[in-house]
């Protein structure tokens, strides 16, 4: 226990999956005296109609490290309780309900609200807000209504107009947001009334940095703002300029393969660079990430053994997502056969490769020709099976310029 901020709680939770209940108490001691606080809440989802209900109490002397910074603001009630309901299939509605109690300066408020929604199209919907508050002894009347658009595949329109206090204000805007990748956002808003305000933002993002340029029009009065931000990361052995890094990030490493996608939870994060590596900086700590890379992307002369995996970083550290490939040694070529006196040509049998323990085989052609894949640069034991026996040689597999290897005429010497 240590003064103004020990607490510890407990809660249960029901079995049935559409309802629970969750209960807890806390308690403090430090100058103030020895405090208490308790709280109880419930929750129902249902497939049309939806609730909650919640209450915390707390005795006057129970402190937290925010009311120990200001203890005004120590709470001797806050309940409240919401219905929402699903009205067909294009419509939803939901009421909330709210008081709170302040032991220090604070003024009690109580709040009570009602809200809509209605999908006009597969593109648009409507929103509807009315809403009663008190607070220091005064009725507050508010109402709210807006439509929403999507215009295109990733910008949203809207308007508004707001009634508060016997002030009308009338808004409209359309934003676009940041990808996870290399991209741009913007946000645009102007706003009429008493205070008319335009204001503008554009930010836009690289795989180095993050630069955003902000305009204000209040009062007929205008600020501009400009911020640049980034980072650098050290990891698998190499130094990368970044975005900012605000929770955790992962190296995407696809060897010596630039220009390869890769994706986190199915979103483009941008493209390896010239030595196969891509730095993906927003990653959730503690959470299983899911990347992956676009396998058509890696030319066909490699293979690779996986396109996608789960990593979950700490906080502020990363981790290496490898995706290892190959390169597929594809040989052909025609054998032939030397005996004293004599070369032959196989005309039916096969090859056979043994590398490391492994066999590759390969049927022979009318002229002996074969064909080999995997077969890995370097020299290796090769026989030859046909009728009229076997023949043993050495196999020099040089490294892959081309996706076939043209090996010419080999020839085995038999005894």
């Amino acid at each position: 226990m240590r003064d103004g901020g020990s607490e510890s709680s407990h809660g249960r939770k029901f079995l049935r999956a559409d309802e629970s209940l969750l209960g807890g108490a806390a308690f403090s001691h430090g100058p103030a005296g020895t405090g208490e606080a308790g709280s109880i809440a419930y929750q129902y989802v249902g497939r049309v109609v939806s609730g909650s209900a919640a209450l915390r109490a707390a005795s006057r002397p129970y402190r937290t490290l925010a009311t120990e910074l200001d203890d005004r603001a120590t709470v001797a009630l806050d309940a409240g309780a919401s219905l929402s309901s699903r009205l067909g299939s294009r419509a939803s509605a939901t009421l909330t309900w709210q008081r709170q109690r302040y032991y220090g300066s604070f003024a009690d408020v109580d709040s009570v609200s009602a809200s809509g929604s209605f999908r006009v199209s597969s593109k648009s919907d409507i929103f509807l807000t009315a809403s009663q508050s008190r607070f220091e002894g005064k009725r507050s009347l508010g109402i709210f209504t807006g439509l929403s658009v999507a215009v295109g595949q990733h910008s949203t329109a809207g308007m508004s107009i707001e009634h508060q206090d016997g002030r009308t204000v009338a808004a409209a805007d359309m934003h676009r947001s940041l990808p996870l990748g290399e991209g741009f956002g913007y946000r645009l808003r102007a706003e009429g009334g008493e205070s008319p305000l335009v204001d503008g933002e554009l930010e836009y993002q690289t795989r180095f940095g993050r630069y955003e340029v902000l305009q204000q029009h209040v009062d007929r009065q205008a600020v501009t703002t400009v911020n640049a931000s980034g980072s650098i990361v050290g990891i698998g052995g190499r130094v990368f300029a970044s975005r900012p890094v605000e929770q955790s990030f992962a190296l995407v490493r696809v060897p010596g393969v630039s220009h390869v996608r890769a994706f986190m939870s199915n979103q483009e994060v941008g493209e390896t660079d010239g030595n196969g590596n891509l730095l993906v900086p927003n990653l959730l700590p503690y959470y299983g990430n899911h990347l992956s890379i676009a396998d058509v992307d890696v030319p066909l002369d490699l293979s690779i053994g996986t396109s996608e995996m789960t990593l979950a970083p700490p906080y502020r550290g990363g981790a290496v997502a490898l995706f290892p490939v190959t390169r597929d040694q594809r040989l052909t070529g025609r054998l032939r056969i030397t005996r004293p006196g004599e070369a032959v040509v196989p005309t039916s049998g096969r090859l056979r490769v043994t590398v490391d323990g492994r066999t590759f085989e390969s049927p022979l052609g009318r002229a002996g020709e074969f064909y080999l894949e995997g077969v890995p640069s370097g020299s290796y034991d090769a026989t030859i099976d046909d009728e009229s026996g076997s023949c043993t040689f050495t196999l020099r597999v040089p490294t892959a310029t081309a996706p076939v290897m043209q090996l010419g005429t080999l020839e085995c010497g038999a005894k």
